[in-house]
């Protein structure tokens, strides 16, 4: 993956019942315009990705964990992962 497309992953790209990412955005950042979603760089980067078991597992600890954090914000964190 590039960085742009890890960074503009959100959550519902996650299918962890199949162990799919889905890419279909980039985040990018331009001086004098600031940070914004885009499209990936070319058409073929829109694509899924399987992922392995312990990667899964990896995200269902970390999603508990934000869960956890985004409960003591009081629900005021964004989507990004």
């Amino acid at each position: 993956m590039r960085l742009g497309e890890l960074d503009g992953l959100d959550w519902p790209d996650i299918d962890l019942d199949n162990g799919l990412l889905n890419i279909d955005k980039a985040l990018q950042h331009l001086k004098g315009r600031g940070t914004f979603v885009k499209s990936p760089k070319n058409e073929s980067s829109i694509r899924v990705i399987s992922l392995p078991d312990s990667v899964i597992s990896i995200i269902r600890e970390y999603k508990l964990w934000q869960n956890g954090e985004k409960a003591k914000l009081g629900g005021s964190m964004a989507q990004r992962i």
